[in-house]
């Protein structure tokens, strides 16, 4: 048995690690979908109402996620396709 101690941990932890490292790894070989979170429209926008506008990356994600959750209006400015 490869993890004896994980593998008798009530809720069966070692087989939800199991599928997040197959979602990772399909990700990360292209082997799902990207699903489209952009979209454009003709007529312009009105000004966001924000309380902080953070520039992308791994860290920048995980910010603005927590303050989001915190209840910060928040924008994310990414320069590529986010992925995983």
């Amino acid at each position: 048995m490869p993890h004896p101690v994980l593998s008798q941990i009530p809720g069966a932890p070692l087989k939800g690690l199991a599928a997040a490292d197959q979602l990772w790894q399909d990700y990360r070989e292209g082997n799902r979908p990207i699903p489209k979170v952009v979209t454009t429209a003709p007529e312009a926008l009105a000004p966001p109402e924000l309380d902080v506008l953070i520039c992308g990356g791994t860290l920048g994600i995980l910010l603005g996620a927590t303050l989001a959750k915190a209840g910060w209006r928040v924008a994310l400015l990414e320069r590529g396709q986010l992925r995983g």
